[in-house]
């Protein structure tokens, strides 16, 4: 993994340890595909684990995807 991911990863990790008791968060993963690794979960080291997973293939990017994908999701939790 490249020491840019590495930073996100990072601070992924530290925006969750903030954030108060009962939060949801989910992960979502994309590349030329968009995945939805983790549903909305308090469950936080699961989503610190899928956070880390550095298994997941990097290429070219579906970012509006990714961001169609996320807002569609958080429209359907609340």
């Amino acid at each position: 993994m490249d020491s840019d991911l590495d930073d996100i990863n990072t601070g992924l990790g530290v925006f969750y340890d903030i954030l108060t008791v009962g939060y949801q968060g989910a992960i979502i993963k994309f590349s030329t595909d968009v995945d939805l690794v983790q549903d909305f979960t308090e469950d936080e080291d699961g989503l610190l684990s899928t956070i880390n997973d550095t298994s997941y293939e990097r290429q070219l990017t579906s970012l509006n995807d990714a961001i169609y994908t996320a807002v569609d999701d958080i429209k359907d939790e609340t």
